[in-house]
């Protein structure tokens, strides 16, 4: 019943964005804690919301959720609160290179339910340690590092691209990713004019140049709810993901989620040189990295890819690195020590 829960939650968002399951209680919370939902369970965990749980000694919510259930939290003096944030919700303020309508819902947040409930909190959960940055001053801090349930593609499609089939390429961001995916298309036309065995999947194309639009290498695949999203993640089985992390406010407080997703997705990632998370990768030997200059991102994969043979090396690389840090049982671990649930 608490499956069908989520799953009638999660379309409930469509028409009612404040019961929306939200990718970050997937990320953070549910991919790792879902079956102490399941009927006949003894944890003593509630559902008061489409993004917000209780036991009798805490309750986490994350991001935001319906006014009602955020009333509820506010008034409930006999539980400790621990909040889940995963965006810098202030570097948006000052980021231009986001989208406006994104940012002014980014301020709506950090205004309404997001102060409310850090006034409330005991704990404040964060993705990166940028975004701790302000919180420590008033509240215990936590960094947290999301959890992909998906299996990691196992590098079996990287055999297509030995026997001379299209190598494809991938670029997952979303629209909050608005600098990002100009980039992204300018690197992409530079690599179609040169490389005509290739094909490109990008997420959206409200912003896709007509050049990009009329190739038919490129298949744009439409924004989907974040169910149906992370589905289509699991079955893309690309050889290459694309992930320039231009030096923005915004960009600074990302966390390591696109490790996990492109190797959920199959995709060796590829990284601006400056991401904080590039050195890790680097060290890993399990991407590619780059200065964000469109003409030395084409140039770099063009000879990458030239090397079909060590392609599968970094994609296995690019695989022990997500396994490492998409780590389940140190989430459920966290949550059973902050909601003071016994462990199972």
């Amino acid at each position: 019943m608490e499956i069908l829960l989520d799953e009638i939650l999660r379309w409930a968002g469509k028409v009612h964005p404040g019961r929306a399951v939200l990718p970050t209680t997937d990320l953070y919370f549910l991919n790792a804690c879902r079956h102490w939902l399941a009927p006949g369970r003894h944890s003593r965990l509630e559902r008061w919301g489409a993004n917000t749980f209780a036991t009798d000694k805490a309750i986490v919510c994350i991001r935001r959720d319906h006014p009602k259930v955020v009333a509820r939290v506010q008034s409930d003096r006999n539980r400790r609160l621990v909040y889940v944030i995963d965006d810098d919700l202030w570097a948006a303020e000052e980021d231009a290179s986001l989208p406006d309508d994104y940012r002014r819902r980014l301020a709506i947040l950090r205004e309404g339910q997001h102060r409310l409930l850090v006034e409330k909190a005991e704990t404040i959960v964060v993705s990166s340690d940028k975004i701790a940055r302000h919180y420590r001053d008033k509240h215990q801090v936590a960094r947290l590092d999301p959890f992909w349930s998906e299996p990691l593609a196992d590098g079996l499609h990287f055999r297509d691209v030995e026997k001379g089939d299209a190598l494809h390429i991938a670029y997952l961001g979303s629209a909050s990713h608005a600098a990002d995916r100009l980039f992204t298309f300018t690197v992409l036309e530079g690599l179609l004019g040169k490389m005509p065995n290739l094909k490109i999947t990008v997420f959206g194309d409200h912003d896709l140049p007509v050049s990009l639009k009329k190739d038919s290498r490129i298949c744009a695949s439409p924004p989907l709810p974040w169910i149906f999203h992370r589905k289509r993640v699991a079955a893309l089985k690309c050889h290459i993901a694309l992930c320039p992390m231009l030096d923005t406010p915004f960009n600074r407080g990302r966390s390591v989620n696109k490790l996990i997703e492109h190797a959920v997705a199959g995709g060796i990632g590829v990284y601006s040189a400056g991401w904080k998370e590039a050195d890790q990768v680097r060290a890993a030997a399990a991407g590619l990295s780059f200065e964000d200059r469109p003409e030395v991102w084409v140039e770099g994969l063009q000879e990458a890819i030239s090397r079909k043979e060590g392609l599968k090396s970094i994609q296995s690389n690019a695989r022990t690195l997500a396994y490492r840090l998409n780590d389940g049982d140190k989430q459920r671990i966290f949550w059973q020590n902050e909601l003071e649930i016994a462990a199972s």
